[in-house]
This record gives structure tokens, C-alpha cells and sequence, in this order.
């Protein structure tokens, strides 16, 4: 075949491709008897508008709210999309499984709201809410949303009020979401009052004992909010973990903001962010960079980045390789000796966007992974630099978020 032929073909192909695609809706009024091929005549649940789908499909889930008892399964290169574009409008809530909260026992085998395990496919414009996971033996990562190891991307979301209980687990986390995979991506979504329990058992500083927010263990977080997620009954918890893994570990955490995140009682400390500096190698290599850690409160009010175990654990190479993971990045937190950061002058507004004159406008590295809105749709670079956190200082212009930016 010359080149001539060759160009040719991929030209049919991409054409029968295109032609094959098919849009299927989804309504909280339709029913699953119906072809689903129009709003008219929508399917009732986004599980069976996913088994009908093919590659390449897109699934619109209309306005509304839409209860499951397990898991929507994603495995292949499907959209999933709310039709409205605004996550607030499209609620998808799990209404399975019971928890008990203090010992970390759940009734019932793992519910969470999605499971996305293929590249190519996107979930959007939605929100996923009331998952749970853990529990003897259960699934313990990933009570609301699950990338897991063959990827898939996460954008426009909220992702909240979730519980995950993992009692004697020693890696179990992201009550709101986990990523498994090199190809995940997480992006502009906000990832709130998600709640991660071990039931009391007590852990290592170096084990991360559920974090409440996002669990990483490869891929990309960028351009969210991780905010009033909490932690209960852990000697160490988080927002964000980072976690080692016997695979490929690249792990990017960019432009987010992680704020208002605490430990429930006194029995744990919380820490904003965490992962094992003593694990660094081919294998394994975090980087936090334009990331904004605010008003997150551990143990009797403990506003530490790190445990103290953490920082004596280290000697003082590693100590420095941990340090230099964080590009860019503020925080109001107590910072241990040699870790530099934006550490005053962080001015925000109530939204936790910058304020006016705050340090963190123009004062962020150039992305890794460069995009063209913040988080709430605003231009990303406005001014000089990029700003540290999830939204650019756009003064008084500034539009409407996107996506819910106020949590409770």
C-alpha cells in the first residue's frame, strides 16, 4: 500500500468510525424500553444507556437525580456527559450499603457511584455522591469514583459526601476519588465533604490511613478543590495521598487547592498531602507544583504540612528530594526547616479564590500540564504567571464558577 492508499484508508476509516458514533440520552422520566436514541424517548438509567453504547458513543444524562445500588461500570471508550454542562444539575446518588462510622464496618460489599477503567473514556458535568466502600475484606479505595488501572478522566464533577471505612487496611483511600493509572486524569472537578475512617486501627506515619479527598497512585489532579473532607479515628489521615506502589508511580498533582480538610476528633493527625520520601526511585515520582494547602486542621488544632514522625523519619537527602517535590506551591501551614513555600500574605476571598494584592497571584511555575480555564472557567494565566491554587485573580471580571466553588 503507497502513502497515497494509506492516507486514503485511515480516511475511511475515520469516517466509518465517526459514522458508527451514536448519542444516547438518558432521563430521571425515560424509561429503559425505549430506543434512548432522543430525549423523547430516553433510557430511565445511565447503567443500561452504558450497556448499550459502543466506542466512541456518548451517553447525555438530563437534568435530575438518579439513585443506584451499584456501581456504573465504565470499560469502554464512552463520554458520559451531564447535558446541562453544570454538574449541579445531574445528580448521581448511591443508596446502597450501610456504615458505622466509629468502628469502620459497612454491611454490605463496596458501592461506589462509577468505576472508569478505559483511556479513552470521560466522565462530566455530573455529580457523584453517597458512595461507599471498605469493610471487611471489601473494596477500600475509591468510595465515590474508582479510575482504575487502565485509566480514564474525570472532569466538570463534584464528587462528595462519601464514606469509606477500611478497618486494618494499610492502604485504603479517597473516599472521593482514586486513580490507578498512568492514564488518569483528574481535572476541574471539586472534591468535597468525603468522609475516610480505619476504624481506630492504629498505623505508621508512613502508611497513609485513608485519605478523606483523593487517592493517587498514578496520573494527574489539576485545576480542582479538595476542601471540607475529613478524617476519624487514624493516627495519620489526609486530603491527598500519594501513595507507593510496585508499578509505574508518575504522579502530578497541579493548581488545586486543598483547604479546609480536617481530623474529626483528637485521635488523628491530618496532613493536607502526604506520600513516603523514603520511597523515591525509577518507580515512584510525585510532584505537587502551583498547589495552594489552606486552613486544613489536624490533631487539637495542629496546622503542620507533615507529621513530625515524618520529618524525623527522613534523613537529610531524602528530606531534601521530598522538599523539592513541591514546585510552586503556598500554604499557611507550620513549614519544617528546609521546605520553602509562599507562607505569607495568602489573601483569599470566601470563595477561596485570591484576593486582591494576595501572594499567590502570579507567583506560580510554569504548568507541566498547560490549560486554558481555572476552575471556574475563568483564563488560567491572567497577569504576569499562572496563580497558585485552583483559580486565577481575574480582578473584577471575574465570571460565575463553573462549578460549585462554596462548600459547606
Amino acid at each position: 500500500m503507497n502513502v497515497s492508499q494509506a492516507l486514503l484508508a485511515s480516511i475511511v476509516l475515520a469516517a466509518a468510525a465517526s459514522a458508527r458514533a451514536a448519542e444516547w440520552y438518558v432521563s430521571a422520566s425515560g424509561d429503559d424500553a425505549n430506543d434512548g436514541t432522543a430525549r423523547a424517548t430516553a433510557f430511565a438509567t445511565i447503567a443500561h444507556a452504558v450497556d448499550v453504547a459502543a466506542d466512541g458513543d456518548t451517553v447525555r444524562v438530563l437534568a435530575g437525580t438518579y439513585e443506584v445500588s451499584a456501581a456504573i461500570s465504565v470499560s469502554e471508550a464512552l463520554a458520559i456527559m451531564g447535558d446541562t454542562g453544570d454538574p449541579a444539575a445531574v445528580v448521581v446518588r448511591n443508596t446502597a450499603g450501610t456504615v458505622t462510622k466509629a468502628s469502620g464496618t459497612n454491611t454490605d460489599t463496596a458501592h461506589r457511584v462509577f468505576e472508569v477503567n478505559n483511556a479513552a473514556a470521560v466522565l462530566s458535568g455530573l455529580t457523584a455522591e453517597g458512595g461507599r466502600a471498605g469493610g471487611g475484606g471489601g473494596d477500600n479505595k475509591g468510595a465515590n469514583i474508582l479510575i482504575n488501572t487502565n485509566g480514564g478522566t474525570v472532569t466538570n464533577c463534584i464528587i462528595r459526601n462519601a464514606t469509606l471505612c477500611a478497618p486494618g487496611k494499610t492502604q485504603a483511600g479517597g473516599a472521593g476519588i482514586a486513580c490507578l493509572s498512568l492514564n488518569g486524569l483528574i481535572t476541574h472537578c471539586v472534591v468535597t465533604n468525603n468522609f475516610a475512617t480505619r476504624g481506630g486501627t492504629s498505623i505508621n506515619f508512613w502508611q497513609q490511613g485513608g485519605a478523606a479527598g483523593v487517592h493517587m497512585q498514578a496520573g494527574v489532579l489539576r485545576e480542582s478543590l479538595i476542601a471540607h473532607n475529613t478524617t476519624k479515628n487514624d493516627n495519620f489521615g489526609s486530603a491527598v495521598y500519594c501513595k507507593v506502589n510496585g508499578g509505574q508511580n508518575d504522579i502530578l498533582v497541579e493548581n488545586c487547592t486543598i483547604a479546609g480538610n480536617f481530623a474529626e476528633d483528637d485521635n488523628g493527625e491530618f496532613y493536607p498531602v502526604f506520600f513516603n520520601q523514603q520511597s523515591w526511585g525509577a518507580n515512584y515520582n510525585p510532584l505537587i507544583r502551583n498547589t495552594l494547602f489552606h486552613g486544613n486542621v489536624g490533631t487539637s488544632g495542629s496546622t503542620k504540612l507533615f507529621a513530625d514522625a515524618w520529618v524525623a523519619n527522613g534523613n537529610a537527602t531524602q528530606l531534601a528530594n521530598a522538599y523539592g517535590r513541591f514546585v510552586n506551591c503556598a500554604t499557611d501551614a507550620i513549614l519544617p526547616e528546609g521546605l520553602s513555600m509562599v507562607n505569607a500574605g495568602i489573601a483569599l476571598t470566601d470563595g477561596l479564590r485570591p484576593a486582591e494584592g494576595s501572594s499567590i497571584v502570579d507567583a506560580g511555575a510554569a504548568m507541566q500540564s498547560p490549560v486554558a480555564l481555572d476552575l471556574a472557567g475563568n483564563p488560567r494565566v491572567f497577569g504576569d504567571a499562572v496563580d497558585i491554587g485552583c483559580y486565577e485573580f481575574v480582578g473584577g471580571s471575574a465570571k460565575p464558577a463553573g462549578v460549585v466553588i462554596s462548600v459547606q
